[in-house]
Order: C-alpha cells, then sequence, then structure tokens
C-alpha cells in the first residue's frame, strides 16, 4: 500500500466513526454547556446576519446586543452554516474538522519521518485517526489545525515552486478564517514573529515568505473577529472569573493527568510507551530521530504545564495582570495549554514508530506487531470514547431507542413545542420579547 491509500483509509474510518451521527441525526447528542447553548446559537445569529454587515447590534438577543458579545471563533463556520442548517450543520462541521485535522497530522509525521515502511504508515494512519476522535470541544476547530500550523511553519522553510508558495498562501488565508485566535493558536502568531525576525537577522530572503503568510493569516483573524475589535478596549465581563488565583496544585495535577479540562489528551498509553521507548533508549543507547522528536516535545510540554499553573495560579502574576489595562488584563494567556492534547498525541505515534524500528523484523514477528499495535490502538480509542465520548456513546444508544443521560439535540431545542407556543401567542415576532426562566436563553434565540 503507498502512502495515499493509508491516508484514504484513515478517511474511511473518520466517515464510519461519524455513521452514528448521521444515522441518529436530530436525536444525535452534543455537548450542551459552550456549544450548543453558545457556540452553535452563535454562529446561527451570525450567519442569520451575514449579509447585513451593517447592523452592529443584533435585534434578536437583549433588545439589541453588541454583535462582537456573540462572536464566533470561526468565519467558515458561518458560510458552512448557510449551506446546512441545523443538526446537519453540527454533524457537517464536525466530520470537517475531523478531515481536516486527520489530513495536517498525517502531512506533519510524514514529513518528519518519511517511510515507505508497511507497519510505519499504518502507525501514522492510526494515531491520525486516534488524534481526531479524541473529545473536543471545537471553538473553531483550534486543537484539530494545529497541526496543519505546525506543517505549514516547516514548508515555508523549504525551496517552493509558484503553485506551492500560493497553496500555502491560500492555508494562510484558510487557517486566519477557520481557527479561533484566543484559543492557543496566538502562540503560532508568535512564532511567526520570531521566525521573521530572525530570518531578518540572518539576511535570508525566506522572512518575506514567513511575512506574507502572517499577513494573510491576520486578514482572516480579522475578518473572523471584525466586530471584536472595534470593542477590544472595553472591559471584559470576564474579569472577575480571570483574575481569581486558582489552587496551584489542583490546577498543576489537571495539567499533568488530565490536560486541559476542555480538550483532555487521555495519555495514558502514550506515557507508558514514552517510558518504555526511554528505557530502551537508555539501556542500548539507541538514540534516533523519533526519540529525538518525542524528547522535544516532552520539554515542550512541560514548559506548557509550567507557564500555564503559574499564569493562573500566582499571586505575583495575577496581581500583575491586575495592573495592565484594557485586553492586557483578562487575555488569557494559559489557553496554550490546548497544546497539550496534540503534543501527546505527537508523542504517541513518535515513542510507537521508535519502538516498532527496534524490533527485527521477520514474517511471524511482523503479525505480531500488526497485532500487539492494533491491539494498543484500540485500547487507546476505548479509553477516548469510555471516559470522554459520553456524548458519541449516547448517541449510539439513541439509534437503537435505549435511555441516555444526555438530551439530544432534539429534546434541547424541542423546536415543535416552540412552534406550537408561538401559533398560541399569535402574534408577528418582531412585536414581542422573550425571558427565559429556568431555561436556557439558547432555546428561544434559535427558535
Amino acid at each position: 500500500m503507498k502512502k495515499y491509500h493509508w491516508y484514504l483509509l484513515g478517511l474511511v474510518l473518520i466517515l464510519i466513526y461519524n455513521t452514528p451521527y448521521f444515522i441518529a441525526g436530530e436525536n444525535s447528542c452534543f455537548r450542551i454547556h459552550d456549544y450548543l447553548e453558545q457556540d452553535f446559537v452563535n454562529i446561527y445569529l451570525n450567519a442569520k446576519y451575514l449579509f447585513h454587515p451593517f447592523i452592529t447590534n443584533i435585534p434578536d438577543l437583549f433588545n439589541g446586543a453588541s454583535r462582537a458579545s456573540i462572536q464566533t471563533h470561526s468565519f467558515v463556520q458561518i458560510i458552512l452554516y448557510k449551506l446546512f442548517d441545523g443538526v446537519t450543520f453540527l454533524i457537517v462541521n464536525q466530520l470537517l474538522a475531523e478531515v481536516i485535522g486527520y489530513t495536517g497530522f498525517f502531512m506533519l509525521c510524514h514529513k518528519f519521518y518519511s517511510t515507505n515502511n508497511y507497519i510505519n504508515n499504518f502507525i501514522i494512519m492510526g494515531c491520525s485517526f486516534l488524534f481526531v476522535i479524541t473529545p473536543l470541544l471545537l471553538h473553531g476547530s483550534t486543537v484539530l489545525f494545529v497541526p496543519l500550523f505546525v506543517y505549514l511553519l516547516l514548508k515555508f522553510n523549504e525551496n517552493l515552486n509558484k503553485i506551492q508558495f500560493l497553496l500555502l498562501i491560500a492555508l494562510s488565508f484558510f487557517l486566519g478564517l477557520s481557527t479561533s485566535l484566543i484559543y492557543c493558536n496566538f502562540i503560532f502568531v508568535f512564532i511567526y514573529i520570531l521566525l521573521i525576525i530572525y530570518f531578518i537577522y540572518k539576511k535570508n530572503d525566506i522572512f518575506k515568505n514567513y511575512m506574507l503568510s502572517l499577513i494573510f493569516l491576520l486578514i482572516g483573524y480579522f475578518i473572523t473577529y471584525f466586530y471584536t475589535f472595534f470593542n477590544v478596549i472595553k472591559e471584559s465581563h470576564r474579569i472577575d472569573w480571570v483574575l481569581t488565583v486558582d489552587n496551584f496544585k489542583n490546577t498543576l495535577c489537571q495539567y499533568i493527568i488530565h490536560g486541559n479540562c476542555e480538550v483532555p489528551s487521555f495519555h495514558l498509553i502514550p506515557f507508558i510507551l514514552l517510558c518504555i521507548s526511554s528505557i530502551i533508549s537508555l539501556i542500548y543507547k539507541k538514540n534516533s530521530l523519533e526519540m529525538k522528536y518525542s524528547f522535544y516535545s516532552v520539554i515542550f510540554l512541560i514548559c506548557i504545564i509550567v507557564f500555564s499553573t503559574l499564569y493562573t495560579s500566582t499571586d505575583l502574576i495575577v496581581n500583575l495582570r491586575l495592573h495592565f489595562a484594557g485586553i492586557f488584563k483578562t487575555i488569557q494567556l494559559d489557553r496554550i495549554s490546548y497544546l497539550i492534547n496534540p503534543l501527546w498525541s505527537f508523542i504517541f505515534v513518535s515513542t510507537l514508530l521508535y519502538i516498532n524500528s527496534n524490533i527485527k523484523n521477520n514474517k511471524f514477528v511482523l503479525i505480531i506487531k500488526y497485532l500487539i499495535i492494533l491491539t494498543i490502538f484500540i485500547c487507546q480509542f476505548i479509553f477516548n470514547i469510555n471516559y470522554g465520548g459520553k456524548f458519541y456513546k449516547n448517541t449510539c444508544r439513541n439509534i437503537f431507542c435505549k435511555s441516555v443521560e444526555n438530551v439530544t439535540f432534539k429534546e434541547f431545542f424541542k423546536q415543535d413545542l416552540m412552534k406550537n407556543i408561538q401559533k398560541y401567542i399569535n402574534k408577528p415576532l418582531d412585536s414581542y420579547r422573550i425571558v427565559s426562566l429556568g431555561l436556557n436563553p439558547g432555546i428561544a434565540l434559535y427558535n
């Protein structure tokens, strides 16, 4: 099998994985907090007024709320909602994010580890698939796009022909339109700036590639956060919460054991593989590219965990932030911890490749290796779904009419009930207002 055959096999697995959502439809379960009640409704409202850019106050909310207060994390999602609405949008959006995340991780791994080995290709495909099915909060698909960002940064350092260069510039613009700047992607803007400064200092013309890419990336972000930029000087309602000092020990343990609470990494198996590969490296002194990249990833991981913990859990730093003005007072730089998830996924693939490379091949061993690696993948899949995939599990159960703990899309928004209420009131929608008491306001907004 060639490389693209393995890539296509991974796409097939992603389609199979998402099949329950297509079958269940409105009976699918999705996270409500920060997703159905917020992101989804915000996307719906922005899509509703997409072709009315001069309406800066959305009349549907609070008798006219600032458009910046319902800012989405991705302009592409707004466009997508114009093509697919309701639950179809949620399913297609999730599928698209997973395909792009899988593509980015697959391409990045093959860039680091050029190989035609069957088992290595199998490992890369399997780890790429497991990366994108990790239960995530899809704030503009930010975490899933991280490998594509890294791939983009590495590609600009190569000799590119005109077509390749234009494609990468287009990709930069697309990333600006489709990812969230405030959910850890600010770190990539910072890396861009450092690379530009470095290559200017080295008097290397390659800085122009990065500068042009950064310009198109920022244009994409400007389009996505257009209304927010006009309200950036206003004091945030999140000040009291963001500037509260967290418990140092609890925060540190959270990052080490689970990663970021919104995007857990479920890294028990990758950690075990990291320990095994480290022992092999120390005993047999067999260093390799895989171990080098694993070592760099661990260092970066430690830096992220330490920074994120200190940023929110030390009186000195929180008090210093309190004295800053405007956006710098409430900007959550600890969201760099979203990178913990993709870093553990990269350690997972690197350590598996290293362990595989240190086992001699023959026909019998080859079959055993396939079975062991397949078992590892199945265990990681079960681990992900069992501990973080309750919405996926309940969507699958709904297909067989089994009772579930989570509210479905249909049960949450209650469109039939809302239509009956609308008929009962029997007045034009713009002639009265709705107050939600004991009911999520997202339900009324969507209906």
